[in-house]
């Protein structure tokens, strides 16, 4: 008996697979929106990116105008034999000697220091704060950095650097710091900040 073995291949109907233009299609597709999540995702990154480093920038700073606050309430501490408490007086810059340890001598190694000098680098956009024992840079990105020494009555006193005449009678000290917090923002800080002792001694 003949038995037909009948072919069960499905028939070709023209729509088998994709065609070059719908593949090209598809590809390009899925290239644009990779580049759309892509692109979202780098601009999250650099927007947190830019956050913390803002966020960062505020709190060194914040931290860094307590320690100078700090020291000028320090100034004249305990000095004796005709030392001041403020030896160096400009518009950029401020020296400040104390004896926090009331030993009647202003020692070099001493901690926390009894002889610091603030100095703004406007050519390197810095703060920085120096001792007998090293030099440290605490702020950089500083734009601007200004003092200002009062009298009792609240008035600036001048000429900078002051004289030794004009610096005993320094009742306050105003000072602010203008620092890039990010590649497109600025933060200014003011503050008036007393000083505790005599300074003219």
């Amino acid at each position: 008996m003949n038995t037909r073995i009948r072919d069960f291949t499905p028939s070709r109907t023209g729509h088998d697979g994709f065609t070059l233009v719908e593949m090209m299609v598809a590809l390009s597709l899925m290239a644009v929106a990779g580049l759309v999540v892509f692109s979202i995702f780098v601009s999250s990154q650099n927007s947190f990116y830019d956050t913390r480093q803002a966020l960062q920038s505020q709190s060194d700073s914040r931290v860094v105008l307590s320690m100078l606050g700090q020291d000028i309430r320090s100034a004249g501490s305990d000095l004796q034999g005709g030392i001041q408490g403020l030896m160096f007086c400009d518009a950029d810059s401020l020296r400040i000697l104390s004896d926090l340890n009331v030993n009647g001598i202003i020692e070099a190694a001493a901690e926390p220091a009894e002889d610091v000098t603030w100095i703004y680098d406007a050519t390197n956009d810095r703060l920085l704060r120096r001792t007998p024992t090293g030099q440290m840079v605490l702020v950089d990105d500083v734009q601007s950095f200004g003092i200002e020494y009062l009298d009792a009555a609240g008035n600036v006193i001048g000429p900078v650097p002051l004289a030794p005449a004009d610096r005993v009678r320094v009742r306050a000290i105003r000072f602010d710091m203008t620092v890039e917090v990010d590649d497109h923002n600025t933060k200014t800080w003011s503050r008036t900040v007393a000083l505790r002792n005599d300074v003219s001694l």
